[in-house]
């Protein structure tokens, strides 16, 4: 039964007839937040408010248990702000018009807290906020805060910001209960006309719309009742609206900000959250009325009379006659110059002070004072006055005389900002983009100009101003005191005769913090205003000059904004900047989006998408003309790589975005870009197949109708980015055929191409429409590529320029073309094919030189008529003429940037790599200091001769540019006084350099420098390393001494180690020539609970030492986050020292390692080919331990694999006195310890700590002093140097250089009828037999560092398992330095460089596990011929009677026999039975054998079908699928949920599984080289399992 219901049968109620209806629920009674009912909000935009939480969809903040949702606001780290909660809406799940909302919740409490139960627009039909309205149903702030117990409910409506109007009441609970200490239930009844609010029942308010009288004509007059009231354009409208749409729910629990953050006791109370403060809500429930559900009429539960007691007016206007329409005034407005102009007034938006008029230099002026709340200051029109400035566009200007009298108690920037139509538009700088383009000084009047056209050009509406604000950056006025004087709207004035300059403006380096579309605001409280998107003009349609099939234009992508980026180097922008090697990445969520501004709104036909392997597997396409109201035309199941999708005839939109549904792999979505074709237009002709090829030589073009060129006008909120043009027409030698159209290369279509006739020599040519700006040219090759091809381009499609010559390899390649090309007409030339075929593109993409936004079209503008497309004739080719560049030889050209270093960088988005890139929307961005560089290395000593620079705002007026050989000694070759922008040096002739660099003397702002890009000419002296890529090699025997401070090499009693190669950790960052990120989630194999990263957060490089950092995670399929950094192919030997030293991590779980792994694999996979632990810990500090491990693994094929080694305490009392946990070593060392002087204590023999007196010897140990931090610190305590000297036949373990342990290759005499084992020590197996030799351990390794959390080795040792709490703010690996020594007395053996005397190792030896030998075995000899390889390649399937070919079926570890069955419904299957043994199933490869599966990588699946016979005992274990290659050098794990299939195993049922090829692809696993395909539950959780495999393949879908 309802509660009105219930109310009804004792009479209380009027209207009793009839009931609510519930239409929509939410009792969470599941175990996860529904998806179908309710979004999550991810932010940390501060909510608008400046509120001091990030919005996550982690389940920390957010979870479902026991009946209650439970929102969870706590600390926070790694984020931009201090504090994590949650936001939840039902958007577009649950929207209603009218009806009854409630909900019985729970609240939290505590100074800062601020839970809220309200609803919002969901289309916004009236406007941006707050003029489509807001509902709060209930909100609270700092409850039990000084006997705080207010809940409020609220109203918002009106104008826009700052003039945006609210209305309500507050509530307090019967007895002025604390509404935190129980449920009570909130509620609306929001009925056509009114809104009524409940608490448990009890009606506190009610608010209604305005009456309004109106007279004869139907004109408004005067004001009846003051409701709720909204704006329209200029107008004002007292009527239903705009309570009068679809509303949605939001749930949210946020901390600080405007309100909460201002009352009481104001601010955070830190320690109110240190636990977390919890929002419990017990359940939704939204209600419709029955007896007029379109109304919501007829259902009030009110009794007689409650308008008396409840009625709250609202704040409605008072209406006068001409009161609802706007006054408008016009000419020169002098806004303030002595008093304040009619209808406009000083205004302080939100700060609570009142502007003052001082007499000043000028006389009167007005002063405006910041405090510590944020607020923007200056001149604010009347409700409903505007001002038209459209008489002064073309010479008009805002002027204004400023004086800052105090200075902000923080440094920070001035900001100008108009708007227009109360802010429906505005336009917002940096004072430093004024004409005058200087920074305010204290104490000194400056004059500030902007022109009016330029304003115009950012998207204001100059025929409606509204308000002029000159204030510091959002939340830094504080201590601030400033005047304004002299503020005019109209023709210049203020310093006559002083010449101004063209504004140019700049990007503006920190953009004011703004609230979304949806910001909640606190009562009284106003927030700042967005700045809107500047709408460019449209570019006028072209007219055709042909009468073929339509195609698709192109169109400009402005702007692009996103959801989330991974990394500052996955920006949104990059889907728009033309280069096909950088992208966009999204955060790990399904519900993330992108969307792209074509500057206005226009007809989209097409919309083409280039996915990496991170693609969407299903997402939508939307479309909006305003970035608020969005509409879904096309629902994709996506399949990544290049996707084409055509959308509904007659779709307009200004904004098309894609927004993802359900992710392909583990990570986010990753795009290279999105391009969005235009409604078609007219292509060109097809060219018919001639067996002549015609060239480019065309009839004489005809003239065309001369048109005003539109003048472009930067727009100074946009980064600087390669603009696309459009492809009007494009021409070709030849066509293939028909549908192999020269055309097809324009038409935005993935699947269409261009494919020419058989010769070399075919070309294409595309026209751009009108000479532009060329720099960059991307092309999309079909498999007929050309190995060796020209960019030309011409101006008239009769004389061409080469301006590169090009060695293709295929796929997407971007070329970068000469600066200052200029031209109409773009061509690719073919010299050499890859195939026997023609040439064939996808697309010709070409983009134009850097602007900073979308160009402005003058007021009257003629529509362009393009030169019409020649028509080829097949006439010789002309010889180009090259283009001569100035002062240099013809030959110059761009050199590479293999790396750029810095002396520092602003923030991680900011770094030095950043001028490496091509991307003009990245930047490097130095300290805040005049003595900042930065440099490149070309990758070889090259000629140099020109510097070409591209400065954001922050130039140097001051700087040097200095060249090196070796980036030691640098030589000065050019002091510049420098003007900004785009500069360009001349070297001196015949300057020779490797790195080049630029270093600051002065700089033109109070920021440091700023470069877009740094481009070095000339020749190159040797063949460089490729650009951006290079390739590197392997390290020399002998390099440069290491540098000044850092140890030379080791003395031992037999020197002659030299340094072959070292890092220092002396730069900013971890160094890529040297190290590789290893990025999965693969465990390590070892079950391990981390997933490893590139992020700085996990591995860092500050103040010389390298940081690794384990520590909990979210949105990660792992729950814990660390780095794995690698050598390979960047730091490779065959014997040497190895040494590094290091602070180890501590705490149950914890798991760091510095090991060495084989670089070449060359005996099989591990542990065939070796493993060198050089130092393992586990769990120090849990209960004393305080042991590292050195270890060797080899012998057998896993899981019969062997390994050696023992352990070294650091710290503990045995060790102080003997220096090693060797039993043996104690007793000697002990029976020693009278033989030690005082203050002495035993300890492993070294001349570097020979302390003691001679005659204390005993046996090579001996003493080192107490306290001197090699045997007191324990490992997790301090610094250590653990190192490994590696030679043939022996390695040797050190700590702090003493030796504790030594292994060696086993010995065997073969001299008698049976072979006899002398020293038992390493072996390797190959082909059955085993090896006795220096082998395994004979080839190249490189070396790792890492720090796991848990596997199967800490959990399982000390207390167990992972302790999460020491994990909590994270366990730190500190690395000061790692060196590599090589012999230099025999390299290539490594002997004769010992830092122990030879009688000390055997002291310290230990045991290897090789078996006994027999006469089949090998014996002193490097190894067997490594086995011959077998790959196979195309279609494998896995599963037949006897099982694929060399796959056979597998049980790694449970010591169980998978076999063939025959199923009842299936036929032939693959069965496995688990153990209590730990172990993984499925099927792995021979020896030596691999499938190759890289052919099937566009369409290619991993595909069975499974049934699970009988569950696990432990019936929780989830199951996966984990597919290897390269004998497991790379792995991808997947949970059977994230196939296509998508469920976890059913009992009894057979269910297939698909998984994209790219999926695996994407987690580092090698198509080439497969050998494993593993399905199995979690590790150590398979005891009592029986399941069966069938139809299982690798394929096409």
């Amino acid at each position: 039964m309802t509660l009105r219901r219930i109310v009804c049968l004792v009479g209380l109620l009027v209207g009793c007839d009839a009931a609510w209806e519930m239409v929509w629920n939410d009792e969470f009674e599941g175990t996860s937040i529904d998806s179908t009912k309710w979004n999550h909000e991810v932010n940390c935009n501060g909510g608008g408010n400046a509120e001091q939480q990030c919005y996550t969809a982690d389940a920390a903040n957010s979870w479902v248990s026991d009946g209650i949702l439970t929102l969870k606001a706590m600390p926070a780290s790694g984020m931009s702000l201090p504090y994590s909660s949650a936001r939840l809406n039902s958007k577009n799940k649950g929207d209603w018009k009218y009806g009854r909302f409630e909900a019985r919740i729970k609240l939290p409490f505590g100074q800062g807290s601020w839970p809220a139960f309200w609803m919002l627009p969901t289309d916004s039909v009236y406007g941006e906020w707050p003029k489509s309205g807001e509902i709060d149903i209930m909100e609270a702030v700092n409850l039990n805060v000084g006997g705080e117990n207010r809940l409020y409910g609220t109203l918002h409506y009106g104008k826009d910001w700052p003039k945006n109007s609210h209305s309500g009441t507050d509530y307090v609970l019967p007895g002025g209960a604390d509404a935190s200490e129980g449920y009570h239930v909130y509620t609306v009844e929001w009925e056509e006309g009114e809104v009524r609010w409940y608490v448990d029942g009890v009606l506190f308010q009610t608010q209604l719309k305005s009456e309004v009288e109106r007279d004869a004509s139907g004109e408004p007059v005067s004001l009846k009742r003051k409701g709720w009231f909204h704006q329209v354009d200029n107008s004002l409208v007292y009527d239903n609206s705009p309570f009068s749409e679809r509303f949605h729910i939001l749930l949210n629990l946020a901390v600080g900000g405007g309100w909460a953050g201002t009352v009481n006791d104001k601010g955070v109370d830190s320690s109110a959250f240190a636990n977390g403060q919890f929002m419990h809500v017990d359940y939704v429930r939204v209600y419709r009325c029955t007896v007029n559900p379109a109304t919501g009429k007829g259902c009030a539960t009110v009794t007689d009379g409650y308008l008396d007691r409840t009625l709250v007016e609202g704040v409605a206007p008072v209406i006068t006659p001409g009161s609802t329409r706007g006054l408008i005034t016009t000419g020169t407005l002098v806004v303030f110059e002595s008093v304040t102009a009619l209808r406009w007034k000083a205004f302080d938006c939100c700060g609570g002070t009142t502007p003052s008029e001082p007499t000043d230099t000028y006389g009167k002026c007005v002063e405006f004072t910041g405090n510590t709340q944020p607020s923007v200051f200056g001149f604010l029109a009347d409700d409903m006055v505007y001002h038209d400035a459209t008489a002064h566009y073309d010479d008009g200007v805002v002027q204004f005389h400023m004086k800052v009298v105090r200075a902000p108690n923080v440094a920070t920037k001035w900001l100008f900002k108009i708007e227009t139509n109360n802010n429906a538009q505005g336009a917002e700088l940096d004072l430093t983009q004024s004409r005058e383009g200087v920074a305010p000084v204290v104490g000194v009047w400056q004059t500030y100009t902007f022109s009016l056209s330029d304003l115009v050009g950012m998207g204001i509406d100059h025929s409606h101003v509204s308000a002029l604000l000159v204030f510091p950056a959002w939340s830094t006025a504080d201590g601030a005191v400033f005047r304004l004087d002299n503020f005019f709207i109209g023709v210049r004035g203020g310093q006559p005769g002083v010449p101004t300059p063209p504004l140019t403006p700049t990007p503006v380096r920190t953009p004011v913090p703004v609230p979304s579309t949806a910001t909640r605001v606190p009562i009284g409280t106003p927030v700042p205003t967005p700045v809107p998107t500047p709408v460019p003009t449209p570019v006028p349609a072209r007219v055709p000059v042909q009468t073929p099939a339509p195609i698709s234009s192109q169109l400009l992508c402005v702007a692009a904004t996103a959801s989330s980026e991974e990394a500052a180097e996955y920006a949104a922008g990059n889907v728009c900047d033309g280069n096909a090697a950088t992208r966009w990445s999204s955060a790990f969520t399904d519900k993330e989006w992108i969307y792209i501004d074509v500057g206005s709104v226009s007809s989209i036909a097409r919309v083409v998408l280039s996915w990496e392997a991170a693609y969407a597997t299903e997402y939508e396409i939307r479309t909006s003309s305003d970035a608020s109201s969005w509409q879904t035309v096309a629902s994709i199941a996506g399949k990544g790589g290049a996707e084409t999708i055509d959308v509904p005839a007659n779709t307009k939109a200004r904004y098309v975005g894609v927004f993802g549904v359900a992710r392909a792999t583990v990570y986010g979505y990753s795009l290279f870009s999105i391009n969005v074709h235009q409604s078609a237009v007219t292509g060109p002709t097809k060219t018919p197949i001639s067996t002549v090829t015609p060239v480019p030589t065309p009839a004489p073009t005809p003239v065309p109708t001369p048109v005003p060129t539109p003048v472009p006008t930067p727009v100074p909120t946009q980064a600087p980015t390669s603009s696309r043009l459009p492809c009007v027409t494009a021409t070709a030698s030849s066509e293939e055929a028909a549908e192999y159209a020269a055309g097809n290369v324009c038409d935005g279509n993935a699947a269409t191409r261009w494919s020419s006739a058989f010769t070399d020599k075919e070309w294409i040519y595309i026209d751009v429409g009108s000479v532009s700006s060329i720099a960059r040219v991307v092309l999309s090759w079909e498999a007929a590529y050309a190995t060796e091809y020209e960019i030309r381009t011409s101006s008239d499609a009769s004389s061409w320029q080469t301006v590169a010559s090009i060695a293709g390899k295929g796929g997407a390649e971007t070329i970068d073309v000469p600066a200052n090309t200029k031209a109409r007409y773009v061509g690719v030339f073919g010299v050499a094919r890859a195939t026997v075929y023609g040439y064939s593109l996808f697309s010709i993409n070409v983009h134009q030189s850097a602007v900073t936004g979308p160009t402005k079209t003058p007021i009257s503008t003629v529509t362009p008529v393009p030169t019409p497309a020649p028509t080829p004739v097949p006439t010789p080719v002309p010889t180009p003429v090259p283009t001569p560049v100035p002062t240099q030889a013809p030959t110059s050209s761009r050199l590479p940037c293999v790396t750029a270093t810095a002396s520092s960088e602003e923030a991680a988005e900011y770094a030095a790599g950043k001028v490496c890139d091509d991307n003009t929307a990245t930047r490097w961005s130095s300290g805040f200091t005049k003595k900042e560089w930065i440099y490149i290395d070309v990758g070889s000593v090259s000629s140099i001769t020109r510097v070409a620079l591209s400065w954001e705002a922050a130039y140097a007026t001051a700087y040097e540019v200095r060249t090196s050989r070796d980036a030691s000694t640098w030589q000065t070759v050019a002091s510049i006084a420098g003007k900004g922008g785009d500069e360009t040096i001349d070297m001196p002739a015949n300057t020779k350099a490797r790195y080049v660099g630029i270093f600051g003397v002065a700089r033109a702002t109070v920021y440091g420098y700023s470069l877009y890009q740094f481009d070095v000419y000339g020749a190159s002296a040797s063949a460089p390393s490729p650009p951006m890529t290079p390739v590197p090699q392997p390290p020399q025997a002998t390099v440069p001494p290491p540098p000044p401070g850092a140890t030379q090499v080791p003395q031992g009693s037999a020197s002659g180690w030299v340094m072959a190669w070292n890092d220092e950790f002396s730069g900013s960052r971890v160094d890529p020539s040297k190290w590789t990120h290893e990025v999965n989630c693969n465990g390590g194999g070892n079950n391990e609970k981390q997933c490893y990263t590139a992020e700085e957060e996990n591995a860092r490089v500050a103040n010389g030492v390298l940081t690794i950092t384990a520590q909990p995670a979210s949105n990660q399929p792992l729950p814990y986050t660390s780095a794995r950094l690698t050598s390979r192919t960047k730091g490779d030997w065959k014997y040497g020292r190895f040494e590094a030293r290091i602070k180890l991590p501590q705490g149950q779980g914890s798991w760091p390692a510095f090991w060495m792994l084989p670089t070449d694999s060359k005996y099989g996979t591990w542990p065939l080919s070796g493993e060198i632990d050089i130092m393992e810990a586990v769990n120090l500090n849990v209960d004393g331990e305080n042991k590292v491990l050195g270890t060797l693994h080899y012998g057998q094929a896993w899981p019969n694999n062997k390994h050696s080694g023992t352990s070294h305490a650091i710290g503990s009392p045995q060790a102080a006195a003997c220096g090693s946990t060797s039993l043996r070593a104690w007793e000697i060392c002990v029976n020693a310890v009278e033989c030690c002087p005082s203050g002495f204590n035993c300890y492993s023999a070294s001349p570097l700590y020979a302390q003691c007196r001679p005659d204390c010897d005993v046996n090579g140990w001996d003493c080192v002093k107490l306290g001197d931090g090699k045997a007191s610190e324990g490992p997790a305590d301090g610094f250590h140097e653990y190192a490994v000297e590696w030679e043939e036949g022996e390695i040797r373990w050190f700590v702090d250089g003493s030796l504790y342990e030594t292994q060696r290759s086993s010995d065997v005499d073969t001299s008698g009828a049976t072979p006899e084992l002398k020293h038992r020590g390493w072996f390797h197996e190959q082909e059955g037999k085993s090896v006795f030799g220096t082998s395994p351990f004979d080839q190249r390794f490189h070396m790792l560092l890492n720090v796991a959390v848990g596997g199967s080795w800490p959990e399982s040792a000390n207390r167990g398992g992972i302790d999460a709490s020491a994990f909590s703010n994270g366990q730190q690996m500190l690395v000061d330095y790692v060196r590599v020594y090589q012999c230099s007395k025999d390299p290539a053996t490594g002997k004769g460089c010992a830092t122990t005397p030879d009688e000390h190792h055997s002291h310290a030896l230990v045991d290897g596990v090789a078996p006994d030998p027999t006469a089949n075995d090998v014996f002193n000899k490097p190894s067997l011929p490594v086995p011959t390889q077998t790959v196979t390649g195309g279609i494998l399937s896995l599963t037949s009677d006897s099982g694929a070919l060399a796959w056979p079926l597998f049980d790694c570890c449970g010591g169980s026999s998978p076999q063939m069955v025959t199923d009842s419904t299936r036929g032939a299957a693959a069965e496995f039975r688990g153990t209590t043994v730990p172990t993984v199933f499925g099927f792995l490869a021979d020896d030596a054998v691999y499938h190759d599966a890289s052919s099937l990588v566009a369409g290619g699946v991993i595909r069975f079908a499974m049934k699970v016979v009988h569950v696990p005992v432990d019936a929780s274990a989830r199951w996966w699928l984990k597919v290897e290659s390269a004998d497991n050098l790379a792995a991808a794990q997947l949970d059977l949920t994230d196939g296509s299939g998508g469920a976890s195993p059913v009992v009894g049922v057979w269910q297939t599984y698909t998984f994209a090829l790219s999926t695996v692809i994407a987690q580092g696993v090698d198509l080439m080289r497969l050998d494993a395909v593993l399905v199995f539950p979690d590790w150590g959780k398979s005891d009592g399992v029986v399941f069966r495999v069938t139809d299982a393949y690798i394929g096409l879908h």
